[in-house]
């Protein structure tokens, strides 16, 4: 073995009896196969140690290095770490955001609930308002007289309608100019003692359209005119000479009390029955005195109230 072998052995620790000539090295011949397998081994370790001890050197010579290579794993770690902790921190700041936005929405729904509360309170003040604005406080006399200015409104229609079919123009050209009135207003309209209405209802319409207090001036025009037109209407020789002429004579001379019972049945009533102030004054007329009827009913309606008891003893 030559001195350079000797110190690879040396060298690498490889014992002395891997040489050429040693009768214990069971894979080792004098055949060139053998002795090039033999120095294949000596490069291959010696190329691991080699490297072994550039490691080994590097790492004396580089500590700055490793340093490094721990301060970037380090560093890397600390990154992750602030990188959970950032995200930890957006998610409690996304929490408490969401947080503030649910109590924006619960306060905007709870503000809602008291608008919508407040609306309804005030549309009920707005109705109560109105409802006493359109509807004034009940009174018996308020509703007797609306009861019956409508009722002596019909009837003053249908006076008209049944006068004009008459053409009296025909005989006499002043018919033309001339009509029917409604009542005086302070005689009958505008009456609502229960006393006056008694005898009201018992009267003939020609009567009452042509009736007014002789001592007043004003006031009284309409009910002149109404009078000098019944007076022309019956002066006529021929009267009634026709049909719609004995229509009209039957309807002057109806008496009140008829003529209400073919008021209930006119479209005349079904409107004023369906006005708001005065469905409010049947329903209080209906529980005033416990009658529990109503002025509106055909039946047991305004000459119910007529036939009543008087209430005082010494009515007005």
């Amino acid at each position: 073995m030559n001195t350079l072998t000797k110190e690879i052995e040396k060298e690498n620790n490889i014992p002395h009896f891997f040489g050429v000539n040693s009768s214990n090295n069971l894979f080792y011949d004098n055949t060139e196969y053998n002795e090039s397998f033999y120095y294949n081994c000596l490069d291959e370790l010696n190329v691991s140690n080699r490297d072994a001890r550039l490691d080994d050197e590097n790492k004396e010579i580089n500590p700055q290095t490793n340093t490094e290579g721990k301060k970037t794993k380090d560093k890397s770690t600390d990154i992750k770490s602030n990188h959970i902790e950032k995200e930890k921190n957006e998610n409690k700041f996304l929490g408490r955001k969401l947080s503030k936005h649910d109590s924006k929405n619960y306060s905007k729904n709870n503000e809602s609930q008291k608008n919508e509360v407040n609306d309804e309170k005030n549309q009920s003040k707005k109705e109560e308002i109105i409802s006493k604005i359109i509807l004034p406080n009940y009174k018996l006399e308020n509703y007797i007289k609306a009861f019956k200015a409508n009722m002596l409104g019909y009837i003053n229609i249908t006076l008209r309608n049944l006068y004009e079919k008459c053409q009296f123009y025909k005989f006499d050209n002043e018919f033309g100019n001339m009509t029917f009135h409604v009542p005086n207003y302070k005689k009958y309209q505008g009456n609502a003692k229960q006393k006056d209405n008694k005898e009201f209802i018992k009267k003939q319409i020609k009567e009452v359209f042509q009736d007014y207090d002789v001592n007043e001036i004003e006031g009284t025009g309409r009910q002149k005119d109404n009078k000098s037109l019944i007076k022309k209407i019956y002066e006529i020789i021929s009267f009634p000479s026709t049909a719609e002429q004995k229509a009209l004579k039957d309807f002057l001379e109806m008496t009140i009390e008829k003529a209400i019972e073919k008021y209930y049945d006119s479209s005349e009533f079904q409107d004023f029955k369906k006005s708001k102030k005065i469905i409010f004054f049947d329903s209080n007329f209906s529980k005033q005195k416990f009658r529990n009827y109503s002025m509106l009913d055909k039946n047991n309606g305004f000459l119910r109230w007529v036939s009543e008891p008087y209430y005082f003893h010494n009515p007005k």
